[in-house]
Formats: C-alpha cells, sequence, structure tokens
C-alpha cells in the first residue's frame, strides 16, 4: 500500500515537469507559440522521478536485521592438577 502511495504521489510530483509548461509561452492575443528548448526537461523529469523513486523505495523498506556472529563454545577436560594441597579437574573452554 505503501508503495502505491509513494508512486502515485511522484506522478503528481513528476506531471507539470513532463508536461514540458518552459517551452510554451501565452503571446499578446493568447496564441501559443513553441519557443523550443525545454527538450531535455522531459528527460531530466524521467531521470528524477527514477531517482525519487529509488530514495523512498529505500526509505520505506524495513530496517535489515543484524546477525552478530556467535562463536561456538566448548569445555574441554585437561586432566588433574596437584595443586599443592589435593588433586583438582583442570577444564579449558575453547571457541571457534
Amino acid at each position: 500500500m505503501r508503495k502505491i502511495l509513494a508512486v502515485l504521489a511522484l506522478t503528481l510530483v513528476a506531471t507539470p515537469a513532463l508536461a514540458d509548461w518552459n517551452g510554451y509561452r501565452v503571446q499578446h492575443h493568447h496564441h501559443y507559440q513553441n519557443r523550443g528548448g525545454g527538450g531535455g526537461d522531459v528527460g531530466m523529469a524521467i531521470f528524477g522521478g527514477l531517482v525519487g523513486g529509488m530514495i523512498l523505495n529505500q526509505m520505506m523498506q524495513p530496517p535489515r536485521q543484524q546477525y552478530y556472529y556467535q562463536p561456538t563454545c566448548q569445555t574441554v577436560f585437561l586432566g588433574k592438577v596437584w595443586n599443592g594441597w589435593t588433586w583438582v579437574e583442570q577444564y579449558q573452554q575453547i571457541c571457534q
């Protein structure tokens, strides 16, 4: 629904530029006369519409999920070690 509304809004904004109002001027007796130029305006309007559509599309997408690296760890038994008083089990945690 949001994308449809964005396209409609973009169409309303780009339509006057596509009509090429700059190339036509009203004369004394209300005759319309083509003054030339303005041919590139249509191309720029289409280009602006495409760029604007890409920007709006990126703004309306949901944020991407960040995947964080979580190492897998395991505890390994190394054996029994004399600590000066008694034998204790020694373990080491190894992460990949």
